[in-house]
């Protein structure tokens, strides 16, 4: 039986809904994203590198090993590498309003899985008029 022991990595960054880490152990690097800052956040070493999106990112899975992800944004699906975005692929096509992307994963025959989340209040509160 294998032994795993987790390790606390404290970076002081500020966060307003930091989530979806993920560890890739060919290049030691760890990433995440700040959904409501729309940042990509990039660990590796001791060297964190940010990448602003400028809108929702509710998820950021990596597809090769060179640096690129695949994000899911506000208006749809982005290839990005560490300089920012680099080409749309495509938009969700019914993605209610007032909804982000929220979390994603990779399952085993690498088909990508996302999830989003919806503003049920600010959907009621707009229809109330």
């Amino acid at each position: 039986m294998e032994r795993y022991v987790a390790e606390k990595v404290e970076i002081g960054l500020k966060m307003r809904l930091g989530e979806g880490p993920v560890w890739q152990a060919d290049t030691n690097t760890l990433s995440w994203v700040d959904i409501l800052s729309g940042t990509l956040h990039i660990l590796q070493g001791d060297r964190v590198l940010s990448i602003e999106t400028g809108q929702y990112i509710g998820a950021a899975v990596p597809v090769a090993s060179d640096g690129q992800y695949l994000a899911a944004l506000t208006t749809g699906f982005y290839l990005m590498d560490k300089t920012g975005l680099i080409d749309k692929i495509g938009s969700p096509l019914d993605m209610p309003l007032r909804c982000r992307f929220n979390d994603a994963k990779c399952d085993r025959k690498g088909r990508h899985c996302y999830a989003e989340h919806c503003a049920v209040n600010a959907v009621k509160r707009q229809n109330i008029r």
